[in-house]
């Protein structure tokens, strides 16, 4: 009695669920069909089965051997190493309302096996992008990431996370105005302007709302020179402005103008000139020539000689050495020398008559 091998067929597993993790994998065992008389695979001793890959790709998981009972039909199997999955962030963002978009980027996570960006065989570059403009409002905006260029044989960049791009208020400077004034006067009405708008737009196109202040310690008894004007943001607010930025203004204190008069004077025709004074006046903060820090003396000129007609004229007045270290003397005002007749005497001559005559 000659018994024949039987006829069945040893086929390699295949696994199709692995995914790249930088080191090598496997597949094993097989699966056996035509077999006779109810055994199952394990009878066949002399068989083995297996494939392997480090990288990802489709690898053939091969069967072989031999058995004593069957002549064997041997089938490959495959496995499949799939690429391990990157992601690539937009990286957060931020700027300025009205200043230009930085320039996005993107970050690649996700690597296994210790690897990085430099020891993966990634290439190229991810991108990101944003639909804001100089003009959108302070707030956030989505940065939208994509795969850009990025290539590499093990890995894919399906996964894509956004990032934010903040937009930050502008800063707007708030500056106190110069001012001027003289000693002794009250300060005039302190003012602020307002700087710095992006997008073409100012105070009134911008959305801000409110004013802004200033202030001076300067009194009316403080000394002529420059005091400063502090700004402050006040009532000042916007949507995408804030006003951080504070810029001091001067408040000039000019000398306060003093008047010097030339004294009316009299004399008579033919007298020498009367000594000419001066007065000063226009004094503030409740001051006099004692109390103002005046020094020196007015002084005043005439041309009139004893030998000028009867009538009036002009006493000029001048600052002379007058000097203070908060008033000026450029107010002068004529004072006015009046030449009265001199006096003649009319005597009667002494006469003589008899009595009786006519005189």
């Amino acid at each position: 009695l000659v018994i024949g091998k039987a006829n069945a067929t040893a086929t390699a597993n295949s696994d199709l669920t692995k995914t790249y993790n930088g080191s090598a994998q496997s597949v094993s065992g097989f699966t056996a069909s035509g077999l006779v008389n109810g055994e199952l695979a394990t009878v066949l001793t002399g068989v083995t089965a297996s494939g392997s890959g480090k990288n990802a790709g489709t690898y053939t998981s091969t069967a072989s051997g031999t058995d004593s009972n069957y002549n064997l039909t041997m089938v490959d199997g495959a496995l499949t190493i799939g690429k391990a999955h990157l992601t690539v962030t937009a990286d957060n963002q931020s700027r300025l309302y009205g200043a230009a978009n930085p320039t996005l980027t993107t970050t690649v996570s996700g690597f296994v096996n210790d690897q990085n960006l430099s020891t993966s065989g990634v290439t190229g570059a991810g991108s990101a992008t944003t639909t804001a403009v100089p003009t959108t409002n302070v707030g956030t905006a989505a940065i939208s990431a994509a795969a850009g260029t990025l290539t590499a044989s093990n890995y894919d960049f399906a996964t894509l996370t956004a990032g934010t791009l903040t937009i930050d208020k502008a800063h707007l400077t708030v500056t106190a105005d110069n001012q001027s004034r003289l000693y002794g006067a009250a300060n005039p009405t302190l003012s602020t302007t307002v700087s710095g708008f992006v997008n073409d737009q100012n105070l009134s196109t911008s959305g801000v709302t409110g004013a802004g202040s200033a202030t001076t310690t300067a009194l009316p008894t403080t000394n002529v020179g420059t005091a400063a004007i502090s700004a402050t943001a006040g009532t000042l607010a916007a949507g995408n402005y804030d006003f951080t930025t504070l810029t001091d203004g001067t408040l000039t204190i000019g000398k306060a103008h003093l008047t010097v008069t030339a004294d009316n004077q009299s004399r008579l025709y033919g007298a020498a000139n009367p000594t000419l004074s001066t007065t000063v006046s226009g004094f503030v903060n409740d001051q006099n020539l004692s109390t103002a820090g005046v020094t020196g003396a007015g002084s005043a000129t005439t041309t009139a000689l004893p030998t000028t007609n009867v009538g009036t004229t002009t006493i000029t007045a001048a600052a002379g050495t007058l000097a203070a270290g908060n008033y000026d003397f450029a107010t002068l005002t004529a004072g006015t020398l009046t030449i009265d007749k001199a006096h003649l005497t009319v005597t009667a001559d002494p006469q003589s008559r008899l009595y009786g005559a006519a005189n």
